[in-house]
């Protein structure tokens, strides 16, 4: 859809669904039928030298069996872009999300005194900017940023309040090509975390070294292998120094088929008492496109997740398969299944979770 320069582009989702955990929960599980509409429309605007895409997305849940699920969420995100020369590009990235955590993870990981709650609502709002330079065809290419992420939760405050903080982030990559088909890479970032009520804060520093591969239009792959530091300025709280790694690759030995392989190993924000988690996940993904109008996907995923300094340890394990029918260019009709298990080293927080989804996409 054209107005003037402007091209819009509507979307609209629907699905049936059903969660027999809703609060991933170990003793008391609820399970419930739940209805998902997704409203949302993407406007991009280009000129010579610049690009700009704007998008808005609703997403309403609400469950038949337990009204305290229900959800309305709203995301919109903008992405400007401006080609200043042949070697030069700048890129603004903003967001302001008003999202949620659904009962029993996060804040309320099996604490069951607050599952009479409603779902915890909050606002993440994001800035950042990005500066590349080198030409496309360049040996060299040069990327460096600054983000900052601000959370604030906005009910139930009596205990998400410990859960609002803010993030800076600066960083760069460096690429040199170093054949036809690989460039090595060099990344550093540090990140600040500061939370607004208590002792959690913490600085992380990354340096990593990689390689990427094109291969061919069959293969490509990008591995980065490096240290990770996170300290914190309270006594209270972990410190970490260690190996961290990120790896994805994806080859398609057929034109309809491809697999993607990924791993990875990197710290991440915890609460009940853990100062932050240490993360290793991997999984495998396959689609595969039967006929012109049918597809399917299937993914397995498995992680090791340790939660710093409580010794808490987890195995999660995740698999998922999905079919979509194309029945019109504007229509899309899918049907999915997933099973989640997490095995813990306290039993109170092992939990199993099946969910199945009808879906609807439409689209311009």
């Amino acid at each position: 859809m054209t107005v003037g320069r402007l091209q819009l582009y509507p979307t609209f989702g629907a699905a049936l669904g059903y969660d027999d955990n809703i609060t991933l929960s170990n003793d008391r599980p609820i399970s419930s039928r739940y209805l998902l509409l997704e409203p949302g429309v993407r406007a991009e605007l280009s000129g010579r030298r610049s690009r700009l895409r704007a998008q808005y997305r609703l997403s309403e849940g609400e469950f038949a069996s337990s009204d305290r699920d229900d959800f309305t969420d709203q995301f919109f995100d903008l992405d400007w872009r401006y080609q200043q020369n042949v070697r030069s590009e700048w890129q603004l990235a903003a967001r302001w999300h008003e999202a949620h955590d659904r009962r029993g993870e996060a804040l309320r990981e099996n604490f069951a005194e607050t599952l009479d709650r409603d779902v915890d609502e909050y606002r993440d709002r994001g800035l950042g900017v990005t500066h590349r330079y080198g030409a496309a065809g360049a040996r060299g290419r040069l990327a460096v940023f600054a983000d900052l992420t601000d959370r604030r939760y906005l009910n139930n405050r009596d205990f998400t309040l410990e859960g609002d903080f803010e993030q800076t982030r600066i960083g760069g990559e460096f690429s040199w090509r170093t054949g036809a088909r690989t460039t090595a890479l060099i990344q550093a970032s540090r990140a600040d975390i500061d939370y607004d009520v208590n002792t959690r804060d913490s600085v992380q520093r990354q340096l990593a070294v990689g390689l990427q591969w094109d291969g061919s239009p069959r293969s490509d792959a990008r591995v980065l292998v490096g240290r990770l530091e996170r300290s914190a300025p309270s006594v209270e709280q972990a410190d970490f120094r260690g190996v961290f790694w990120e790896a994805a690759a994806t080859w398609r030995p057929l034109d309809r088929s491809e697999l993607t392989i990924l791993t990875s190993r990197a710290t991440d924000e915890a609460f009940g008492g853990a100062s932050f988690l240490v993360r290793e996940r991997h999984s495998l993904g396959w689609r595969h496109q039967w006929r012109s109008r049918l597809s399917s996907s299937f993914d397995l995923s498995w992680a090791d997740e340790d939660l710093r300094p409580n010794r808490r340890s987890d195995d999660i394990q995740q698999v998922g398969l999905s079919v979509d029918y194309t029945f019109r260019r504007w229509m899309l009709v899918g049907l999915g299944w997933r099973h989640v298990e997490r095995n813990s080293s306290s039993s109170r927080f092992d939990y199993r979770r099946n969910e199945v989804l009808l879906s609807m996409q439409l689209s311009l």
